[in-house]
């Protein structure tokens, strides 16, 4: 017993068969047949995710192989989409196999011996939580915003006909709310998948990893907001008096407070520093919640100020789609 605790403490991760939720390092001894129950449909659920995203694969290269050199893009042409999307949702579905199945010995004991099988779980853990969310934004534009919906449907017509072999494009277009539907179901389904995989890690060990992971990721954007507010082309951007680039810095310096005191507070498992990620959390919330109720309350002015610098971004700052015109999607 001794031994495994020691084990347990220098190897800093438990789950949820060999250590129980009321303590870090705590052996519950048995085996519990609900988390049992979750590798198992967490291995048939990937194995059915495996055989469609190499369907999606599939038909993604056999479209390629039909266009020519010159003509291929890059993500924002569907076919090629198409391919990345289904390699993405392969792997992290071979990473959920994998991690689950790696976790059952022969003996029958389901003691996870290497972190292989939890290094490929917490992969499929935040891809999957990263696919919800481009499911969600999906299926909101189809339900809610079928007319931005129909406006993406008739700019990548072009491409989407040499995939699918349609007359014209009202045949998808009358099919966006089921495409909606598909997506809410798809993110649901995805979301205890997640449950799954988190019952199988232990659900410490999984908001901890996620907390590194996700405030990590924040350091990234954080540090790159005060990049993008000290660039020369930003500091004139502004209604009045170039307000805009301190506003950007101000929210990247909070951003990176934020995420140095989570990373550390999840590493260290200090109180006070997981205390002060969250009043910084509270307060970048707050923030955001202030200008997304501008935006609403203000849709004119807002609409307005974006119009006014969206040629200056483009030319002075970055373009994200040099071939495009000024888009209405970005004052609406």
């Amino acid at each position: 017993h001794l031994i495994m605790s020691y084990e347990g403490r220098r190897r800093g991760r438990r789950y949820s068969d060999d250590y129980s939720d009321d303590g870090w390092d705590e052996p519950r001894g048995g085996v519990t047949t609900s988390t049992v129950l979750s590798r198992c449909i967490l291995m048939c659920v990937n194995a059915l995710s495996i055989a469609f995203g190499c369907v999606m694969i599939y038909a993604g290269a056999t479209a390629l192989m039909e266009q020519k050199i010159e003509d291929l893009g890059g993500l924002e042409q569907p076919v090629v989409f198409l391919v990345a999307f289904g390699a993405v949702l392969t792997f992290l579905s071979l990473c959920g196999f994998l991690g689950a199945c790696c976790a059952i010995r022969r003996d029958g004991t389901t003691r996870i011996d290497s972190c292989c099988a939890d290094k490929a779980l917490m992969t499929y853990y935040v891809g999957i939580m990263t696919l919800c969310a481009c499911m969600l934004y999906g299926g909101v534009l189809c339900l809610l915003y079928k007319d931005k919906a129909s406006e993406y449907v008739d700019t990548y017509w072009t491409a989407i006909s040499d995939v699918f072999d349609q007359p014209d494009p009202d045949a998808i277009k009358g099919h966006l709310r089921d495409g909606g539907v598909i997506c809410l179901i798809g993110m649901c389904v995805n979301l205890l998948c997640a449950h799954f995989s988190a019952k199988v890690m232990g659900y410490k060990h999984t908001a901890r990893r996620t907390m590194l992971t996700s405030n990590l990721t924040g350091l990234l954007l954080g540090v790159l907001l005060v990049v993008l507010a000290f660039l020369p082309g930003s500091r004139e951007m502004g209604v009045k008096d170039g307000y805009l680039p301190h506003v950007i810095g101000s929210l990247g310096i909070l951003a990176t407070m934020l995420s140095v005191a989570g990373f550390l507070g999840a590493y260290f498992l200090s109180p006070c520093l997981l205390a002060t990620n969250g009043v910084l959390l509270a307060v970048l919330s707050t923030l955001m919640l202030g200008f997304g109720a501008y935006a609403l309350a203000n849709a004119d002015d807002a609409k307005a100020m974006v119009e006014q610098q969206w040629g200056f971004v483009r030319t002075r700052i970055f373009d994200l789609c040099p071939e495009c015109p000024m888009p209405p999607a970005a004052t609406e």
